[in-house]
Formats: C-alpha cells, structure tokens, sequence
C-alpha cells in the first residue's frame, strides 16, 4: 500500500542506457523519505488526536446520555410536583371554600336568631309601651276622679254649710268656689 521511508531508502533504481546521476537520486529519496516520515508522524499524532477526541467524544456521548436522562427524571419530577401542588391547591381550595360556606351558613343563623330576638324585643317594647300607656290612662282617669270626687265633696260641703247657716272651719271664697267649678266643667266638655 504506502511506502515506508526504510523502503524508499533501500529502493534501488536499475540503470538505463544513460543512467541517472546517483547524487541526485540519493537526494530526492532523502527528500522523499523525509517528507513520508514527517507524513508518518503527522498521521501518527492525528491518529493520537483522534484517539484523544474519540475518548474524549464518548465522554461527551455518555454525560450527553446521562444530562438527558437527568433532564428527563427532573421533567417527570416537575411534572409529579405540579399535580401534587395542583392536588393541594385544590384542596386547599376546597377547605376553604367549605369554611366559608359553613362560616356563612353560622353567620346566617346567627343574623336570623339577632333578627328573631330583635322581633320579640320588639314585640315586647310594644306590648310594655301599650299596657303603659293604658296604665297612665287609667291613673290619669283615677286622678280625674279623684279630683272630681274630692270637689264635689268639698262643694257639698260647703253648700251644707250654707243652707245650715253654719260656720264652716274652713271657709271657701268665691273665687275659690268659681275655679273648682269652672274646672269641672272644662273638664267634662273636653
């Protein structure tokens, strides 16, 4: 296949009819020697390198490998933690949403249980301002009567008093006699 530069050097060239000049092929096959040994060694130390890059691609391969299944696992691994957080969430969500309603439902009770004790309250102010007033009617009315009664007794007395001639203790005047009777009679037309 390729020639080695120890082949080139022992390459012996038959001579012809003239020849060749043996100084110049002696040069030429060092030159040729040498640049196939500097082939050799370049091929030699790219075949290193790629030796090194291959070792090194693999490397690569295998941490690509491994990034990608760690990318996968921490995919899967957002994925459970989001439906767990959702779960939660929901739950969350849920508890409160049942707080409320039973908070609302309480506070519901609670206003129609005020409402109801404000409706007998009331009820009862009513019911006590009624008989109140009814109870200051009827002292108003016994007053009245009080009144009238202790008037007409203090009148028939001193009208007693004046038929018999007699002297009364404590005599009434006639301005005194007139405001008791114009009394009365205010108070029955009204």
């Amino acid at each position: 296949m390729g020639l080695s530069p120890l082949e080139i050097r022992k390459q012996e060239f038959k001579k012809g009819l003239w020849g060749f000049k043996k100084s110049d092929v002696e040069l030429f096959r060092e030159a040729v020697e040498e640049t196939v040994n500097e082939l050799l060694n370049e091929i030699e130390g790219l075949n290193k390198e790629i030796k090194t890059l291959n070792g090194r691609l693999s490397k690569l391969e295998n941490q690509s490998s491994a990034i990608k299944e760690a990318i996968e696992l921490a995919k899967k691994e957002a994925r459970r933690i989001l439906e767990e957080a959702l779960i939660k969430a929901e739950n969350i969500k849920k508890k409160a949403d049942d707080e409320f309603h039973k908070t609302q439902d309480e506070l519901s009770l609670r206003i129609k249980e005020k409402k109801e004790e404000l409706y007998e309250l009331q009820n009862l102010k009513d019911t006590f301002k009624q008989k109140f007033l009814y109870f200051l009617e009827e002292e108003s009315k016994l007053m009245e009567r009080f009144e009238h009664e202790h008037h007409s007794r203090r009148a028939k007395e001193i009208l007693e008093g004046i038929g018999e001639h007699e002297i009364v203790s404590n005599p009434i005047t006639i301005e005194d006699f007139l405001k008791y009777s114009s009394h009365l009679r205010n108070r029955f037309t009204l």
